[in-house]
């Protein structure tokens, strides 16, 4: 890591009306500044087929969120690794009934990123100042 480098969480809002209704739309797009973290940071969750609305059909993914750093190793890339449901990516999009739940959304997504950002910083450079030496005489 070079120092200074950066998790880049962009959100797209925009909205459509159809006859009854206005949906706010989010486009969610990750990536890191980093050429050794992968950009593939979002979390995605494949239902069972079981849980299908529509019996035959493919199971749905729902968006779950930001990855921990430790997913990045373990969950599949686009598609889940065998006898898992959850997967990464780095782009999603969310379709909202109102703006406020939105906006609540992005506020949630922000603080997240900046979870992963100081996993990520405290695995390439360890904080040792948390470090107890715990001594008993004998």
């Amino acid at each position: 890591m070079a120092g200074n480098e950066k998790v880049q969480l962009t959100l797209t809002k925009s909205e459509s009306n159809t006859a009854n209704n206005t949906q706010y739309r989010l486009d969610i797009s990750i990536a890191t500044t980093d050429p050794q973290i992968q950009n593939n940071l979002l979390v995605i969750r494949r239902a069972s087929p079981v849980e299908s609305t529509i019996p035959g059909t493919p199971p749905r993914d729902e968006f779950w969120g930001i990855c921990r750093y430790v997913d990045v190793s373990t969950l599949g890339i686009a598609e889940p690794n065998p006898e898992q449901h959850f997967y990464l990516t780095n782009e999603w999009t969310l379709v909202f009934g109102n703006a406020i739940t939105r906006e609540e959304a992005m506020a949630i997504l922000k603080v997240d990123t900046k979870k992963l950002a100081k996993e990520i910083g405290s695995f390439q450079t360890p904080d040792s100042s948390n470090v107890i030496v715990f001594e008993q005489e004998y």
